[in-house]
């Protein structure tokens, strides 16, 4: 079991990316998919601002930055 605590990990309740200027936008959908893959039994995620989740906040986020300007 992991527990992992992000600043750039998302909460459900965002659903945009907000302000991520100097974000590495191209390396950022790759982190997060081996994210999901080395914690993939993670139990609780603790995301840089509001509420915290499990394990389903590591697609949100995913979708939400490969999703970001269109």
């Amino acid at each position: 079991m992991a527990l992992l605590f992000g600043d750039m990990i998302f909460a459900l309740e965002q659903k945009n990316s907000g302000i991520i200027d100097e974000a590495n936008r191209e390396a950022w959908p790759n982190t997060m998919k081996n994210i999901m893959y080395v914690y993939n039994d993670t139990k609780i995620v603790i995301p840089g601002h509001k509420t915290w989740g499990d394990f389903i906040l590591l697609p949100h986020t995913l979708e939400i930055v490969q999703n970001h300007g269109k």
